[in-house]
């Protein structure tokens, strides 16, 4: 295989995929625009849900150096601008994998998007709380986001599904066996994901249809009722080859903005309870401008058992969209962080330079006046420097 690269190659689309059980689509990573699985086709070709004829003609695009629609959002269109993506920050422009049948090799399992929280980066795609906000409170006035930020026909069909309807669903049954067909001796780590994992009926039963000796790690935002939680954490502790990966970049009421609908006194609380358990743990950060304007108190960390992700969908959310007293304040911060990855570190510094657009400056401060209204949460907790700048835009 070529040690080389092209400007628009990205490994991942050979060895990641992501399969969403509720909305029966798939995708090459977290970040890609997600295809609609043809279950008729699926049916008569048992085992190739990673090679389907749409997955083997986008590794041929890229393999011509011929960009994806698909992931324009979250790398081609930042990186258009000198900005760090997905697809840089995990160096997978390096050509490692040119077999157009491909292995898995890291599997997403997204198993619904029932979500106490609504976080300010995500969307009605990964959280309940997303939804139902939008069905009561509308649309949010913003340009360039598609229907991000609505909700269509096939949203309000699949919320009044329940997972019972879901899990008991023929097709549901053949994604779980093609999950089984995956071959085990290439895979190197199962993720599940949602939505929130804690609040899945069927959690348990998941886990123990796994192979025992793949890592698994739990993408959890821990916003779940107590009882609940401990009942999950009896379960995950008898199982050593799981790493719950723990959502959350900012700290006191900070968190609770970025993070709306979970209390940073809770969040401690339920750090506390699993170490408790000895269950291994580590943090992952979705680094976007409203979290780093509390990154001087990232204190709570103080390890570097942490993952990240520059947010670069919504572009508003981008790290670079701050006011310049704040970026100053930022990077002379970063000259001296003592608990943050310094590879961390030279990926917000690199995306926190480059000037805002307009646009997203104008779509900033809708974005945040409606969200915060809808969620009854203050702005006040922000620089003051920021929230002029904000609002001197037309």
């Amino acid at each position: 295989m070529t040690k080389n690269s092209n400007s628009f190659y990205c490994s991942q689309k050979f060895w990641w995929l992501s399969l969403d059980f509720e909305k029966l689509e798939t995708s090459s990573c977290c970040s890609a625009m997600p295809q609609k699985i043809n279950i008729e086709w699926l049916k008569n070709n048992p085992g190739k849900i990673f090679n389907t004829p749409e997955a083997i003609k986008e590794r041929k695009s890229m393999l011509a150096g011929i960009p994806l629609q698909g992931c324009a959002p979250s790398c081609w269109n930042p990186e258009s601008r000198g900005l760090t993506s997905r697809r840089l920050q995990m160096k997978s422009e390096v050509m490692t994998h040119c077999d157009l049948e491909s292995d898995v090799e890291v599997l997403n399992l997204n198993i619904g998007k029932s979500c106490n929280l609504s976080c300010v980066y995500c969307c009605k795609h990964y959280s309940s709380a997303w939804s139902n906000d939008l069905l009561k409170n509308g649309l949010y006035q913003l340009t360039g986001f598609g229907d991000r930020y609505s909700m269509n026909i096939t949203d309000k069909t699949l919320i009044k599904l329940s997972q019972k309807d879901h899990n008991k669903s023929l097709n549901n049954k053949l994604l779980v066996e093609e999950v089984n067909r995956i071959k085990t001796e290439n895979l190197k780590k199962i993720v599940i994901s949602g939505g929130e994992p804690f609040l899945f009926l069927y959690v348990s039963d998941l886990l123990k249809s796994l192979p025992k000796t793949v890592p698994i790690e739990i993408f959890t935002g821990l916003g779940v009722e107590e009882k609940k939680f401990i009942k999950i954490l009896h379960v995950i502790r008898d199982f050593k080859n799981i790493t719950l990966v723990i959502s959350a970049e900012s700290t006191g009421k900070n968190y609770e903005f970025v993070r709306a609908g979970n209390s940073w006194e809770g969040f401690q609380s339920y750090l506390d309870k699993i170490a408790d358990f000895g269950i291994n743990y580590r943090f992952n950060s979705v680094i976007n401008n409203l979290s780093l304007l509390d990154i001087a108190n990232f204190s709570f960390y103080k390890t570097e058992k942490i993952t990240y992700n520059i947010c670069n969908d919504p572009s508003f959310l981008h790290p670079c969209v701050l006011d310049s007293t704040s970026k100053d304040k930022i990077l002379k911060y970063l000259e001296t962080a003592e608990y943050l990855p310094t590879d961390m570190v030279s990926n917000i510094v690199q995306s926190i330079k480059p000037s805002p657009t307009d646009l997203d400056r104008q779509n900033l401060k809708i974005y945040l006046l409606e969200f915060s209204k809808r969620r009854g949460l203050s702005l006040d907790i922000f620089p003051e420097s920021f929230l002029s700048w904000m609002n001197d835009v037309v």
